[in-house]
């Protein structure tokens, strides 16, 4: 994740620009934590029309120039970051290095893509995009329809452009292992103000967006962005965040010098906290290097040292696999768990014509899986 930035730094009217990201190699735990908490609150603040609140600087780093000033800086402090269980093991599906050919219309000054095939296989943070009039080392960071997504860089031409995709997407059976953490701790909001209304309006505003929760549209899109992106944003399929805005809790005021070391000028701070849970997984390793294929079905073969010498001769499992040709056990001695079901009638499709006959499931060959296929027989 690269710096992010909702304002440029420019006197008197800062203006507001898009969050800017880059790829990252490793699993997204505080990066991800603090852009989620830092995109929400843009989001909400964006929604007011008071100039104060919509100048706010938002964003993990402590400001030192007068024009990013009023701020609230985002800060986690964590309590307990644990394994998700003792000896805890979690397998999902390896990914692979797919590239893709498409067409797609893209605006000048805009990030957002559109009149794409198909999203299906795209995924935020993850699938780069090549095309021209597209900057380099695109990324997309958002799908935001069945036919259109949203990268972190902005086309500098409108037109009808040939797209070169390249990300992972799982397209076999190979399986990895994950590590899966726990953490929990406290997310802080500190608020700076250059005088002392604008720091409680800051405040306010973060009270209401907060706690308030969804009463009005600035806490309903704070909430959204943190629990209705799920694959929709960069790490959203590995990072999970649950905020408990019950609790809401203030660190009191004080005033301090400016950072920019003034003789005269105070900065008005006050500060609160909030507790948050969450979950994340270890990033997928590149490669199919310590994958392991899906197991669907186990074959045995039905044999001891001690042979089965109460069973009829002739039936299966006499013979000791190193007996027969080559020593390879004919597939139809072996037993099938699952069973190979050849035919299954539905209940729903056989409606009142039940039978008392089953079907051979494979599970004993030539035997079937009853002694009698007619469980009822008639007399």
């Amino acid at each position: 994740m690269g710096v992010q930035k909702d304002q440029q730094s420019v006197v008197p009217n800062p203006r507001v620009v898009k969050p800017q990201y880059l790829a990252q190699q490793t699993l997204q735990y505080k990066t991800f934590l603090k852009r989620t908490m830092t995109e929400a609150l843009q989001n909400a603040f964006g929604l007011y029309e008071d100039p104060t609140l919509h100048k706010a600087k938002i964003g993990p780093d402590y400001q030192t120039t007068r024009a990013n000033f009023p701020s609230i800086v985002i800060k986690f402090y964590e309590k307990q970051l644990q394994n998700i269980g003792v000896g805890h093991m979690e397998w999902g599906p390896a990914a692979n290095i797919i590239e893709l050919k498409g067409t797609g219309k893209i605006t000048e000054g805009s990030g957002e893509i559109t009149e794409l095939a198909t999203v299906q296989d795209l995924f935020p943070g993850i699938t780069e995009v090549k095309g021209d009039g597209i900057p380099k080392n695109a990324i997309i960071i958002r799908i935001t329809g069945e036919n259109s997504v949203l990268i972190n860089k902005e086309a500098f031409e409108t037109r009808d452009t040939n797209l070169s995709i390249r990300g992972e997407l799982s397209i076999d059976e190979k399986f990895i292992e994950y590590h899966h953490s726990l953490y929990q701790g406290d997310v802080a909001f500190e608020v700076y103000g250059l005088n002392s209304p604008d720091r409680d309006k800051i405040a306010d505003a973060l009270v209401e967006v907060v706690q308030m929760g969804t009463v009005g549209e600035e806490g309903k899109t704070f909430q959204e962005r943190i629990y209705d992106t799920i694959g929709l944003s960069p790490y959203s399929d590995w990072h999970f965040i649950a905020v408990n805005t019950d609790l809401l809790q203030g660190f009191g005021e004080r005033e301090e010098l400016a950072p920019w070391m003034p003789e005269d000028v105070w900065v008005y701070r006050c500060e609160y906290r909030v507790p948050i849970i969450g979950e994340f997984y270890s990033i997928t390793p590149k490669g199919s290097k310590g994958t392991l294929g899906l197991v669907k079905r186990v074959k045995l073969y039905p044999w001891n040292t001690a042979g089965i010498s109460d069973e009829p001769e002739g039936r299966f499992g006499e013979v000791e696999p190193s007996e027969f040709p080559g020593g390879q056990v004919p597939n139809e001695d072996y037993l099938n768990f699952p069973p190979i079901v050849p035919f299954r009638r539905h209940t729903f499709g056989a409606g009142l014509s039940f039978s008392n006959q089953l079907p051979d499931t494979g599970l004993h060959p030539h035997i079937g899986l009853y002694p009698s296929k007619v469980l009822f027989p008639k007399e």
